[in-house]
């Protein structure tokens, strides 16, 4: 707009042609000009006006911008295509149904094309939480407060990632990201507190095979998360991945979802549901399953129970895959700042915990939680570590200084105090010598500390037919008093 004015000022030039006061004027609007181009560039020539645009905006005749500058616009165009294409037929976006262990951590990946222009425009992504979503009713952004990021609640910065750590129960629901209008398909979590049967696998022979139900064309199998990093490292520790029951159509109709129509095909295939609940089952396999892409954990709140209780569906444990490992322990990280001849000006050991001050500031590990907790005496208990580093490893639990081994632990106790695959402390029955502080530890920082307290049970025996007959002698005791002190007062009055 700036140009433009400055461009009529100089057509202004034109109504001045008579007169010897011409050169005068064509040199007092030629000054003007000057200044007011001066004012709109600040002085800058040539590749100077760009100067405050981010390099890889504007690339300039820098050969190196230019190809980080391509290759960026070449991988989102890519991202573009592969997104196009798995939306299949209908051109629709599909939910994620996902399942995971309390304590555990879950990465939900935003799978939105990020625009180069976006990126030099500094623009965040933002992920929305659901918890009341039992009806797969999309919720909308506007009616909804983004997630805050918290200690264990992270946004990548690389990839807009969600990354939650000792997840909860309370956390189910469901999940999307959101960048400048464009919104990714949901996803939607379900946290098992526990109460699912858990099978520990130790070799990969003991897992579970896959079982297909002809019956009702689904097939029932494990999803399996990635392994763990290991408990520790030098020395033989543990990682583990888990197992979650999942159940798909064996002929994929992931794309052939009709509102309010079952999709056609199993009923008239085999001649196999003899009673209405089989036939109400295949009605819902064949509704909900398509709505998942053909992949829904068997014990998802979203999954119906119908089909939960399937036999073959309710025998299906949640398994948990345990192997030893012996990494070796990462060696000292230094950041050093050298001149152009290559001499080191300044170092740090950033794995001692210091730092250079061109690195800024580093990220704040995570908080160590503590707590105290009382129970009972000869009662059951589990203790949970309370904390977490942000790191999916293994717990290791300690007394003092001394490592609690699961295998010592059963042994010493007669199989009184053990540790599950999930690194809970069980005591059958609690006794006063249990009382102590339980220490829990990942990657060998102190993740969080536990301070047991066992108290007595003090048990008042109550018979209530003695309080009755208490409650009626105190109430006549009360009654004979008044009857006395009425009649009493009432002979004072005759004697006057």
């Amino acid at each position: 707009m700036e140009i433009i004015n400055i461009l009529l000022l100089c057509l202004t030039t034109h109504t001045v042609w008579s007169g010897l006061g011409i050169r005068k004027t064509l040199r007092k609007n030629y000054d003007k000009l000057r200044k007011r181009i001066n004012e709109v560039t600040g002085g800058k020539k040539g590749d100077e006006m760009f100067l405050d645009v981010n390099d890889f905006e504007y690339p300039g005749s820098n050969e190196t911008q230019r190809q980080i500058h391509r290759e960026r616009w070449d991988e989102y165009y890519k991202c573009l295509k592969n997104k196009y294409a798995n939306l299949g037929a209908e051109k629709t976006m599909f939910p994620r149904a996902v399942a995971v262990l309390e304590g555990t951590a879950v990465i939900l990946e935003c799978q939105i094309c990020i625009s180069p222009i976006i990126i030099n425009l500094d623009k965040s992504t933002s992920w929305y939480f659901d918890p009341n979503n039992f009806n797969m009713v999309i919720s909308t952004s506007e009616s909804m407060e983004p997630i805050e990021t918290t200690e264990h609640i992270i946004i990548s910065s690389d990839d807009a990632g969600l990354n939650m750590y000792n997840i909860r129960s309370y956390q189910s629901g469901s999940y999307w990201c959101e960048l400048e209008g464009t919104v990714d398909a949901p996803y939607y979590l379900h946290v098992d507190n526990g109460t699912e049967p858990v099978h520990t696998v130790h070799k990969f022979e003991e897992i579970a095979p896959a079982v297909v139900l002809p019956d009702y064309n689904i097939k029932i199998y494990s999803t399996w998360t990635s392994w763990t990093v290991c408990s520790t490292c030098d020395v033989v520790g543990k990682k583990i991945r888990s197992g979650y029951c999942t159940i798909s159509l064996l002929e994929s109709t992931a794309h052939r979802y009709i509102a309010n129509e079952s999709i056609p095909g199993l009923r008239n295939q085999r001649d196999v549901a003899s009673t209405s609940v089989d036939q109400e089952r295949i009605s819902q396999i064949n509704r909900i399953l398509p709505i998942f892409e053909n992949k829904l954990p068997c014990r998802s709140r979203y999954t119906p129970s119908i089909i939960q209780d399937i036999p073959a569906i309710k025998k299906r444990k949640t398994e948990i895959h345990m192997r030893f490992c012996k990494p070796s322990c990462p060696r000292n990280v230094v950041f050093e700042v050298r001149d152009r001849s290559g001499h080191v000006l300044e170092s740090a050991n950033n794995s001692a915990g210091i730092y250079s001050v061109l690195q800024g500031l580093p990220e704040a590990p995570p908080s160590v939680e503590r707590i105290t907790i009382y129970r009972k005496h000869d009662t059951k208990t589990i203790l949970e570590c309370p904390g977490n580093l942000n790191s999916n490893a293994p717990v290791i639990w300690k007394i003092r200084d001394k490592f609690m081994k699961p295998s010592t632990m059963r042994e010493l106790s007669k199989g009184r105090i053990s540790i599950d695959v999930r690194d809970r402390i069980i005591f059958e029955k609690l006794r006063f010598s249990d009382a102590n502080i339980y220490s829990c530890w990942q990657n060998g920082e102190l993740a969080g500390t536990i301070r047991l307290e066992v108290a007595q049970e003090m048990e008042i025996k109550f018979d209530h037919r003695l309080f009755m007959i208490g409650s009626v002698a105190i109430l006549g005791v009360f009654v004979f008093v008044f009857w006395k002190a009425f009649k009493g007062r009432k002979r004072i009055r005759s004697k006057r």
